[in-house]
């Protein structure tokens, strides 16, 4: 369609009939409105286009009869809508983050009350509703991006590719998908419609107060939208309404102009001292990060320019001439620009806080587009040229994103997660608390509602410290008995003994010559520090009270669960062998594994590699590479063989060990620090102790064992 003939010839028709220009100009505005529901269904159909593959696969795509979520945060906010339309709802989670359990909202998340309140009208279930609504939200980000590109003086067509290029950036469909229920839908919406309406408030001269309402209602809706993000949520109303009282705001009473910002600014203080607290002793040195989340996060990894351009644009012609229109846009607007300079700086903190938030660049990056074809439109006289040269943009923009976006998807990112999930429900107790990897915890506490020790919503390595410490120890005895601990004293528990011992690397320390004895053998230890006074507290002032602290009654089912994906990056070892002085880990992080393996007299072998077993050397077929061996184990129905080799062709260090499991034809080879690790004795060499007691079937795939400490 080319909306500029037909647009003139419905300004040609208006004024041949000598109507008013008014239904000219609402002739256009017609036109416009269709054009920007175009745009909307767009958006829609990009988000939606992985559908009939979920209906047409519903085995793969659904669990326990209703549609599992298309990543494991969306269970959060899943699982507080459940809550919410059973009426349990309460302000603290006992379940998450055992035994501590985490605060919730005093206000429920605004996302799960409409997902509930969808769910009763329309009488569909809450997993249905949560993977359709980031599909129709995240589009109104294109009504947004319109008026404020008009209210910017872009005309029409520039405004319209604006709304456009906003709602196909890669991250922003990625992350507001079908499946994806989380609150980034309206984010970013929320984070421009904001700084909107106080442009309308620092801009207009008629109904400005009724903007700058509709910005402190909006900015409330967005509080409680977005409730893990305060300083996100509160700034983006603070900044922008600072700047149009402090620049744009006519009014001459300046005292009381002043007096309100000042008001304002202490509300946002008191919401933010204890980030800004943080950042200030980050800054200072004097922060405290003895518990460094050593295990990388992808989304939280600073992002390269070429990752940048991949995950907005997919090209880089069509990001530079956004970035030509966006210092456009900042050189003619100027003072104006600064009143959405909130979003402008969420759109470039990617490349310090990771690709989390490059979903913000959507808007920034659009209005750029916009300012370009802008551009095009006031360089050249015959707007024919503009026209073809702005729908050339929008195809080429289109082209680059649409084979990224329509990857089919052939599972969601959780469904290995149910095979696991069958054994915790067949092998554990409903009263049970899970120890594993943290990217299960929300899903094991929504599916099966048992208690877990983390899950995806933590925000440094100290918890995650925790759940690794004891996978990592290379004794029995202090992973069972750690795990016991915990689950009984959990994070407070901790920093009693930080304040006992007077450091969190003392504490340890302790926790290490301690547990790993029976409480018989570990009285001598505790009564030389009591005398020494090396350990003191108020409460903890006799032998036989640190005994019944350190081994407290076993009042809750502990189960671990290991399996096959925590070997992929082992980020357990990474976090949990750190040692707290040095920040050093204890060992190479290495763990790779082989199936299929046969044996014989003097190999052991499958099409990728072969062990042998005389000179101690592994070859890589995939690589072809030959690497000597430390150590061989061989174990077979508890049976354990080893094999030593001569230390003398190299450094120990760059050694390996190789571990077999004759039983389930499984191997691996490893660094020699994961091979000593209460992880691998049990997941590989099945090694029996009164600490840990298999309950489900020993496989390759997934073990659970049933944790039992020492009893004071």
């Amino acid at each position: 369609m080319n909306y500029a003939k037909v647009s003139e010839k419905l300004n040609n028709l208006f004024a041949t009939a000598r109507l008013p220009e008014r239904y000219a100009n609402y002739a256009n505005a017609c036109l416009s409105g269709f054009l920007l529901l175009l745009i909307f269904l767009f958006a829609m159909f990009l988000r939606l286009e992985d559908f009939p593959d979920w209906s047409k696969k519903k085995a793969v795509f659904s669990y326990q009869n209703e549609y599992q979520m298309a990543n494991p945060d969306s269970y959060y906010y899943l699982q507080f809508a459940k809550d919410i339309k059973r009426g349990t709802y309460d302000e603290v989670d006992e379940k998450r983050h055992y035994p501590d359990g985490v605060s919730r909202p005093s206000i429920p998340p605004l996302l799960s009350t409409l997902a509930v309140y969808i769910s009763q009208i329309t009488n569909k279930p809450l997993a249905t509703v949560a993977i359709f609504i980031p599909t129709i939200l995240s589009p109104l980000l294109a009504l947004v991006m319109f008026f404020l590109s008009r209210r910017f003086g872009l005309n029409r067509v520039a405004a319209l590719t604006a709304s456009l290029f906003s709602i196909i950036s890669i991250s922003y469909i990625v992350r507001t998908r079908v499946g994806v229920f989380d609150t980034d839908s309206l984010n970013v919406v929320f984070s421009l419609f904001i700084s909107y309406l106080f442009l309308r408030f620092a801009l207009d001269t008629q109904k400005r107060y009724l903007f700058l309402a509709l910005g402190f209602i909006s900015t409330f809706l967005y509080f409680i939208w977005w409730d893990n993000a305060i300083s996100v949520t509160l700034l983006s109303a603070f900044v922008p309404l600072s700047i149009a009282i402090l620049f744009f705001d006519k009014v001459k009473n300046t005292p009381v102009k002043y007096s309100i910002l000042g008001l304002i600014a202490l509300f946002v203080l008191y919401f933010l001292s204890e980030q800004i607290f943080s950042y200030m002793q980050l800054l200072s040195g004097q922060g405290n990060d003895i518990f460094a989340l050593n295990s990388s996060v992808e989304e939280l990894e600073a992002v390269s320019m070429r990752g940048f351009i991949n995950r907005t644009t997919n090209n880089a012609f069509i990001f530079l001439l956004m970035f030509i229109g966006l210092i456009y846009f900042i050189w003619q607007q100027r003072m104006r620009a600064l009143l959405i300079i909130i979003p402008i700086i969420l759109c470039f903190i990617p490349f310090v806080v990771g690709s989390r938030f490059a979903i913000f660049s959507a808007p920034v990056l659009a209005l750029g587009m916009g300012y370009f074809v802008q551009l095009l439109f006031n360089k050249y006289n015959t707007s024919k040229i503009a026209y073809i040269a702005t729908l050339g943009i929008i195809a080429l923009g289109i082209y680059s994103i649409y084979p990224t976006i329509t990857y089919k998807l052939i599972k969601p990112a959780v469904w290995e997660n149910r095979q696991l999930l069958d054994q915790l429900k067949t092998h554990t107790p409903i009263d049970a608390a899970i120890w594993t990897n943290w990217s299960l915890g929300h899903q094991i506490r929504y599916y099966l509602d048992r208690g877990t020790f983390a899950d995806g919503q933590f925000s440094d390595g100290e918890i995650f410290y925790y759940l690794s410490f004891p996978l990592a120890a290379n004794n029995l005895a202090l992973s069972a008995n750690f795990m016991r601990f915990y689950s009984q004293h959990g994070v407070k528990g901790m920093q009693k003994l930080y304040q006992a011992t007077g450091s969190e690397t003392k504490a340890l320390e302790f926790l290490q010559q301690v547990l790993a004895r029976k409480p018989d053998k570990a009285k001598k230890i505790i009564a030389k520090k009591l005398a020494n006074n090396t350990i003191k507290t108020d409460n903890l002032t006799t032998v036989e009270q640190w005994l019944d602290f350190l081994y407290p009654q076993q009042t809750q089912a502990i189960y671990l669960l290991l399996h096959q994906r925590m070997l992929k990056t082992v980020s357990w070892f990474k976090q949990g062998s750190v040692d707290l002085k040095t920040g050093e880990m204890a060992g190479l992080p290495f763990f790779l594994g082989f199936d299929n393996l046969k044996g014989s007299f003097s190999k052991i072998k499958n099409k990728d590699i072969t062990v042998d077993k005389r000179k101690g050397t592994i070859d890589a077929y995939f690589g072809r590479i030959r690497h000597p061996l430390s150590h061989i184990f061989i174990h077979n129905n508890g049976q354990p063989k080893m094999l030593r080799f001569s230390t003398m062709r190299g450094s120990i260090k760059n050694k390996f060990v190789f571990e077999w499991n004759e039983t389930l034809d499984y191997g691996a080879v490893m660094s020699k620090e994961i091979s000593n690790t209460s992880f691998n004795k049990l997941f590989m060499r099945h090694k029996k102790s009164d600490y840990f007691k298999p309950v489900s079937p020993l496989t390759a795939q997934h073990q659970i064992w049933q944790v039992i400490g020492d009893v004071h």
